[in-house]
């Protein structure tokens, strides 16, 4: 499976943030929740998640040639891992307009600053 890799440069605040949120993850480790652009910012943990969700969406577009549009997170797990984190998430994006849901995994290495897209696949509805 091909990964797709994107760096950016956290500040410290963004470091802080993130480790909080890990901390409260792990207190709480599988969540359902919607996120979107009305969401309240002072839930540190869905803000992070919804950033992971946004950047999974926009490494497919890269990765395939795709031109999915992120709608909102419908549920999250963190998973911590020698190497890092992992978010497991379940994101909804719309293809060419039809809502559609798909399942990512995002790795974040330990030093913060690199997120790597492991997975995106489409969610099959039985």
């Amino acid at each position: 499976m091909s990964q797709n890799t994107m760096a950016f440069q956290p500040t410290f605040l963004l470091r802080l943030v993130f480790l909080l949120s890990v901390a409260a993850a792990l207190v709480s480790p599988m969540a359902s929740v919607q996120v979107d652009s009305n969401t309240p910012t002072d839930d540190v943990n869905i803000i992070l998640i919804d950033g992971a969700a946004r950047f999974a969406v926009e490494a497919h577009n890269k990765q395939k040639g795709t031109t999915l549009v992120y709608i909102h997170v419908v549920r999250f797990e963190v998973v911590q891992t020698v190497s890092g984190i992992n978010y497991k998430i379940v994101v909804e994006a719309a293809d060419t307009g039809v809502k559609k849901v798909y399942a990512a995994v995002v790795h974040v290495g330990k030093e913060l600053s690199r997120l790597t897209l492991v997975s995106f696949q489409l969610v099959v509805k039985n």
